[in-house]
């Protein structure tokens, strides 16, 4: 397997290049994150991305990778000297990274074997069921976990509100008609005229304003 590391620290590079090529992978190494359309020529089967926090610059870089239309699994490595150790809890850390965009986890100790053995199975993940996380903005939604992030904090949503957000979600850039909308709630009975923008205000104060846009006579969008 042809993966990408991405660390700044060259000796801990090293060691994991040796790691995976003992274990059968090729590791190819970068000490900061490479341009997106790089990134997609070269076809690694993933991404091996160092985390250093979700106000560090790889967290913005693996957003703008996932708003781009990379598919490919991302793993993020926590470790003793990066977010993890400085003060954060791994668990705190792996919620930041997956809401960034990544696919797992690595935490140490680990070795090549290991690696390639969850490489594997996120390439396995991603093939069967296809790329069904979107992220828009600061909001990262995944239509197959049912989860949803906002600034890589992790949102609760209500059946109603999610129903929404999911078929909005599902088509970025694309207007979605009221009826449409309002055949997916689940307060049917509700006489409200205005209960689909009850919702929708929820959610924008949720997920944020601008994430919804009123496409007025017609329905919502979501911002692609």
């Amino acid at each position: 397997m042809r993966l990408l590391l991405v660390d700044a620290d060259a000796r801990r590079a090293g060691e994991l290049c040796a790691a995976i090529a003992q274990a059968g992978g090729v590791l190819s190494c970068r000490d900061e994150p490479p341009m997106q359309g790089w990134v997609q020529e070269q076809a690694f089967d993933a991404v091996l991305l160092v985390w250093a926090g979700a106000e560090h610059s790889t967290s913005v870089w693996l957003r703008r990778l996932r708003q781009g239309g990379y598919t490919a699994p991302v793993l993020a490595v926590l470790g003793a000297d990066n977010a993890a150790g400085a003060g954060q809890a791994p668990a705190e850390a792996m919620i930041q990274a997956i809401g960034s965009g990544a696919d797992d986890c690595l935490l140490p100790p680990f070795n090549g074997s290991e690696a390639l053995a969850r490489v594997r199975l996120a390439v396995t993940r991603t093939h069967r069921i296809g790329q069904r996380r979107v992220v828009l903005g600061e909001v990262c939604i995944d239509l197959d976990d049912r989860s949803v992030f906002h600034r890589q904090q992790p949102v609760s949503l209500t059946a109603s509100e999610w129903a929404l957000l999911e078929a909005l979600a599902a088509r970025p850039g694309r207007t979605v008609l009221r009826g449409q909308l309002e055949a997916l709630l689940d307060d049917r009975a509700t006489l409200s005229s205005n209960r689909l923008e009850v919702h929708i205000a929820h959610l924008r104060r949720k997920l944020g304003r601008e994430l919804i846009l009123t496409v007025r006579g017609m329905g919502y969008r979501c911002e692609a």
